[in-house]
């Protein structure tokens, strides 16, 4: 998949493209339903495919006071991409198109520059100042240029249109089977390795400490995982929370790699939650807590070895 940050850029105009936009965040499985239907469509017409996305998001653009919360981060969305067989990612610079008409974005960005034959929409997309574009309006221009339009019928879970925002209060909820059928896959946090104050390896428990950013996080608690940096895979426990033994008050994320002894200091790592062992919960001595560590170790080896994950 070729990655452009520059949709004005002239390798983009070779190739005539079928063409998806949208923010993605999740990439669940409406929007699979979205990139399967742009994939058929390219395929039949002879196209490449392209995904266009904003870095910020519109939402983010317009309340940048207020705090963010992310399901993926770019670099996840750009592995889900890859992994569902894109040819190209645009990442559009939201202040670049913010002043632009519904009818100007189509026409300079989507027909002009990415030379788009095809467009396919999610059910729901709005677009333009003012956000007066919709799947209605994208259909009479494509009419109007001869730009195959195909809207795509929302997917359907408990009876209710998949969405992130619902996925999003889900995970803060905790219910991570649910988020797993909306996601179509286990929900995974991804961040940066920093360097922590020691304590788990004081007592013989050796942590890694993440930086998980903007991500949406499920519930403080004790959760077996699956951690890859890139192609190296390892199982784990991870606790989420404010280590009230320690009378902590900050919201950290650490964890215990099983049969891990490395320096990842600055590295990305990739943590599938696999399933919740427990609440977190306060200790009144090192032994108490040691011993529930202990236990909390075997609960992940056998929760990870009947296939949670």
């Amino acid at each position: 998949m070729k990655i452009f940050i520059d949709f004005r850029s002239p390798a983009l105009t070779k190739n005539n493209v079928a063409v998806t936009v949208g923010v993605f965040d999740g990439v669940h499985i409406g929007h699979q339903a979205v990139i399967q239907c742009l994939i058929s469509k390219a395929k039949n017409h002879n196209l490449l495919t392209a995904v266009l996305i904003f870095d910020p998001s519109p939402v983010e653009y317009f309340q940048s006071s207020q705090q963010k919360s992310s399901l993926t981060d770019l670099n996840q969305k750009i592995s889900i991409f890859e992994q569902l067989g894109l040819d190209l990612l645009v990442i559009v610079p939201f202040s670049s198109i913010v002043g632009m008409s519904a009818d100007e974005f189509l026409q300079e960005v989507l027909i002009n520059q990415l030379k788009a034959k095809a467009v396919v929409s999610g059910y729901d997309w709005q677009f333009g100042k003012g956000r007066t574009g919709n799947p209605q309006f994208l259909k009479s221009v494509g009419k109007r240029h001869g730009v195959d339009i195909e809207i795509v019928a929302p997917r359907y879970i408990e009876g209710k249109p998949v969405h992130s925002t619902w996925i999003r209060k889900e995970v803060e909820k905790g219910d991570l089977n649910l988020v797993a059928d909306l996601l179509g896959r286990k929900y995974t946090i991804t961040g940066t390795v920093i360097k922590g104050d020691q304590r788990g390896r004081k007592i013989g428990f050796p942590t890694i400490n993440i930086n998980t950013g903007d991500l949406v996080l499920p519930p403080s608690g004790v959760y077996a995982i699956h951690a890859n940096f890139g192609k190296r895979s390892f199982e784990g426990v991870l606790n989420m929370g404010t280590r009230p033994s320690f009378k902590g008050q900050n919201f950290q994320v650490e964890a215990h790699l099983f049969d891990f002894n490395q320096i990842v200091y600055g590295q990305q790592v990739e943590i599938t939650l696999a399933a919740k062992i427990r609440e977190e919960r306060k200790f009144s001595n090192l032994d108490g807590l040691t011993n529930q560590i202990k236990a909390d170790i075997d609960s992940a080896r056998s929760s990870l070895s009947k296939g949670s994950f």
